[in-house]
């Protein structure tokens, strides 16, 4: 248990009848495979009678045909990036992320740095990542710490921890550009077996955020805007892949449709957010579907 915190309820299950018969939900419960990625097989069920489908849904994407039910935990996912050095830890990062607006999905459409959480609760929630990451007694590493937190209640609940970077150019890009720290260089440092007091570094609080979108089914007519862009000066990156006229899109059940990332950058969060809304004023992409044509959806 986490102190100060709450730990989401969660069980594996390998049938659903054992879980049918061996544990009692409280609904809404979250079902999802136990060793995936990229949110494939992630769902939120209600009642019953969506169970058992979802059940063998999220199965499909386990390799161990293991299934996780979890309780359904109110609240906004943060995420915290850090540094194990000679088992010292430095936070570097602490940021937000935005879900697409897609029912009972969860697929991050942007991760930006830093919070906006108030500073009672990005205290408590660097406090929190310090102890658990010092917890399982690493020397050396990266890691990524997602939690879930209740702005009303202060209620944490960790969703996930690794001694890994954090995908989707987190690592490679968010962090140095928010943090100045390049957390893989230090990485490789460490891995050589140089000395790094973690003392001595000075940890920025810049603002950066990766931005994702989605496309409605269909077939790409126009599109407008890329290159005045990539011309914008706090657009560090913008992966074009899947954006091609004449393209066929495909439906987002997971984070591997989605297309970006764009890496944006800004003195503030505040201003960080200003600069993604003229990025997203800028882009049009028009889709050719079977009602109409529609264009970017970005949340």
């Amino acid at each position: 248990r986490l102190v100060g915190s709450e730990m989401c309820i969660r069980d594996r299950f390998r049938t659903y009848h054992e879980l049918k018969n061996l544990f009692k939900l409280k609904f809404p419960v979250i079902i999802k495979p136990a060793d995936s990625q990229g949110s494939r097989g992630i769902c939120k069920v209600y009642d019953m009678e969506l169970l058992e489908k979802s059940f063998e849904q999220a199965s499909l994407y386990s390799s161990k045909n293991e299934v996780i039910i979890e309780e359904f935990f109110e609240g906004s996912e943060v995420v915290i990036e850090a540094i194990v050095a000679n088992s010292e830890i430095l936070n570097l990062v602490i940021g937000d992320r935005k879900y697409f607006h897609f029912k009972d999905k969860f697929i991050p459409c942007q991760t930006l740095f830093p919070s906006k959480l108030p500073e009672y609760l990005v205290e408590k929630l660097l406090r929190l990542n310090i102890e658990l990451i010092g917890s399982f007694g690493l020397k050396f590493g990266q890691t990524h710490s997602e939690y879930l937190v209740n702005e009303q209640t202060g209620n944490v609940c960790l969703v996930e921890t690794a001694s890994r970077g954090g995908g989707v150019l987190i690592s490679s890009d968010l962090i140095p550009l928010s943090s100045g720290v390049d957390a893989n260089d230090l990485l490789i440092d460490l891995a050589l077996g140089k000395t790094i007091n973690l003392n001595e570094i000075t940890v920025n609080n810049d603002a950066s955020a990766y931005v994702c979108f989605s496309l409605p089914i269909g077939t790409i007519v126009e599109i407008i805007g890329i290159k005045k862009v990539l011309a914008l000066p706090f657009v560090k990156h913008f992966d074009q892949s899947g954006i091609l006229l004449g393209k066929e899109t495909v439906k987002m059940d997971d984070k591997t449709a989605r297309l970006g990332p764009i890496i944006v950058v800004g003195s503030s969060r505040l201003e960080l957010e200003n600069n993604i809304e003229e990025v997203q004023s800028l882009l049009t992409i028009k889709v050719q579907t079977s009602q109409g044509v529609f264009g970017i959806v970005w949340h």
